[in-house]
């Protein structure tokens, strides 16, 4: 039995402590960035929804536009290209607008994630589709 450790434990007591601290300030890190990560999301999330409202009215007024041209060219007031610019300018506002709903919901889903509603069991998990046969 050993009388005299060299002091042995107590520097094993003290790396106790500094690395008790350490992983204290880590967990306090990854609480900080979780919380960032929540509200870049959320602000994201808003900021999509703002933009969705916008790009359902731009898409109005481009089938608005694009009824109007249509017309036109009907009538003969109006050359093909016009009729052409109109119908590319609905098609750019419809892209736009379902993008816009996609972003929404991708950022629900990463919303979802961070608040913990989603937990992914193993994210290397192999994905198993059906096959024609």
């Amino acid at each position: 039995m050993n009388l005299f450790s060299g002091f042995t434990l107590n520097r094993r007591i003290q790396n106790a402590k500094v690395q008790q601290k350490v992983q204290a300030y880590a967990l306090d890190q990854y609480e900080i960035q979780l919380q960032s990560d929540i509200h870049r999301a959320f602000n994201t999330y808003e900021t999509n929804r703002n933009l969705l409202e916008i790009e359902k009215k731009n898409y109005e007024v481009a089938k608005e536009s694009s009824d109007i041209a249509l017309e036109r060219f009907r009538l003969g007031i109006s050359s093909y290209l016009e009729f052409r610019d109109a119908q590319v300018n609905l098609l750019t506002a419809e892209n736009r607008l379902i993008t816009s709903i996609y972003n929404i919901k991708e950022m629900e889903i990463e919303l979802m994630r961070l608040s913990g509603k989603i937990f992914f069991q193993n994210s290397y998990e192999e994905l198993n589709l059906p096959t024609e046969d």
